[in-house]
């Protein structure tokens, strides 16, 4: 009879998907948007802001750009400075399709279109960019063009300069100023992004069919999409934590708490993500000097940028042995969205005070990778074992979900790994730690089968009150 009912739901549920796909109850217009997706290196969040360097800021990482924002495309002849931007839409057809881009202005008038560099790999100019201008609207005398030609259901990759958006704007049939752009003159420049106050450009794309006379113009109704632009200077800042818990010592590598380093956001600046880590083997000595200046990512022995907010593995050191010491020197730094790392002074981005020192890793049995339950391991000589499995889901069950089981943690994980190195040297000692090991497993078992424990004592109650 069950089984009857179960296929009848299912019948019913089939025939209300179909009839809902037939008469499209399952509306596919809503995803026919535009979609626009800014080329590296670059940083995009969830609020369609893509996020970027200014030239001349403080410190950058490797892997990002410094944006020169005074270029002009007529003389980057390497293209160095060029936003690049994906654009695709699969629902447009015809073959006189067009893209355009607008900018908000600081006047409520309609918005502006703004010069096209590139277009499809190509400059504009050979057939892929319509809408080119006559006369000197900007200071190199180099014709824009203000729409890119755009094949149905296909992705077309197209370069702008933020400096051109300020000319054109304000020179060509004397609109305003453009969000990001400064008065300059009777023309316009960009405005220099400084410490707190970014440069912002407010973009819309549109894809349509032209009107077929050479113009940028969209005839008919456009599908769009808007992102905003966020160039920057200097990243947000951060707090240094007491480092003395910040890290747990492993097997040639270390787990940090990246939860730990609180980050203070500037408005408008893009969100500091990473922590990054430099370090450097000191040998036997107590504290190196450490490559802490632009170079560093190439000037230490260890880099490592980890996801702030949770706990994170850095790899790369040498264990510590009876004959062989490596105590490492670690310093701190933040980096945000945009590439920017923290500026501490005028030569480094790690602050003096956020470095440790003597940080050692050892050959402990399986601890970090899986279980970091140090004496248990050592002591059953395996991590995979029932009872150091149960104490790793009593700790991250029961005690790490609270602030006193976190403390406990950490106070235990400051002072574990030296017992345990300690017990593999001596392995005359692991009977008496196994005994004493027996009654903590099952006070953790317990813990983590609350029904066994409230029958067992539901049952001594029971017993009490009969005898």
């Amino acid at each position: 009879m069950q089984f009857r009912l179960e296929k009848y739901w299912l019948k019913k549920i089939f025939r209300l998907y179909l009839f809902c796909y037939l008469f499209s109850c399952f509306d596919q217009s809503s995803n026919a948007t535009l979609k626009i997706t800014p080329v590296e290196p670059y940083k995009k969040d969830s609020s369609d802001v893509a996020y970027y360097a200014a030239k001349n800021a403080n410190f950058m990482d490797v892997g990002f750009h410094e944006f020169d924002l005074t270029t002009l495309q007529g003389l980057d002849v390497n293209r160095t400075d060029i936003l690049f931007f994906d654009v695709s839409t699969d629902t447009l057809s015809g073959s006189n399709l067009v893209i355009n881009i607008k900018t908000q202005t600081n006047s409520s008038q309609s918005s502006p279109l703004i010069p096209i560099a590139m277009a499809g790999g190509s400059n504009c100019g050979n057939g892929n960019c319509v809408g080119q201008t006559t006369g000197n609207i900007n200071y190199s005398n180099y014709g824009y063009f203000f729409a890119a030609t755009y094949t149905a259901k296909q992705t077309l990759r197209i370069g702008i300069y933020p400096f051109d958006i300020c000319i054109a704007v304000v020179n060509q049939d004397l609109h305003p100023l453009a969000n990001g752009c400064s008065q300059y003159g009777n023309s316009a420049i960009v405005t220099a992004p400084i410490d707190g106050t970014p440069t912002r450009f407010i973009l819309t794309f549109n894809a349509g069919n032209s009107t077929g006379d050479g113009k940028p113009d969209i005839k008919d109704s456009a599908e769009t999409a808007s992102i905003t632009l966020n160039f920057q200077s200097k990243a947000s800042s951060f707090t240094c934590p007491s480092l003395d818990s910040v890290y747990f010592p492993g097997d040639s590598q270390i787990s940090i708490d990246t939860s730990l380093f609180t980050t203070t956001q500037t408005t408008g600046n893009a969100t500091i993500d990473t922590l990054v880590v430099a370090g450097k083997d000191a040998g036997s000595n107590d504290d190196v000097a450490l490559v802490t200046t632009q170079d560093f990512a190439t000037s230490n022995d260890i880099v490592a940028r980890l996801k702030i907010g949770s706990s994170q593995k850095v790899d790369g050191f040498k264990n510590s042995t009876d004959t062989e010491t490596h105590n490492y020197t670690l310093a701190f730094t933040v980096r945000d969205k945009a590439g920017v790392l923290y500026k501490y002074d005028a030569l480094s981005p790690f602050p003096s005070s956020c470095k440790i020192t003597k940080v050692q890793t050892s050959e402990v049995l399986g601890f970090l990778s899986k279980s970091n339950c140090f004496i248990a391991t050592s002591a059953f000589r395996s991590a995979s074992t029932l009872p150091v499995l149960i104490l790793q889901e009593f700790r991250d069950r029961i005690l790490l979900p609270s602030s006193l089981g976190q403390s406990f943690v950490k106070t235990y994980y400051k002072y574990s790994p030296k017992m345990a190195t300690w017990l593999v040297k001596h392995p005359d000692f692991r009977f008496p730690v196994l005994l004493i090991l027996v009654p903590v497993e099952f006070f953790a078992w317990l813990m983590l089968n609350p029904l066994i424990l409230f029958i067992l004592f539901f049952g001594e109650i029971t017993l009490f009150y009969f005898l």
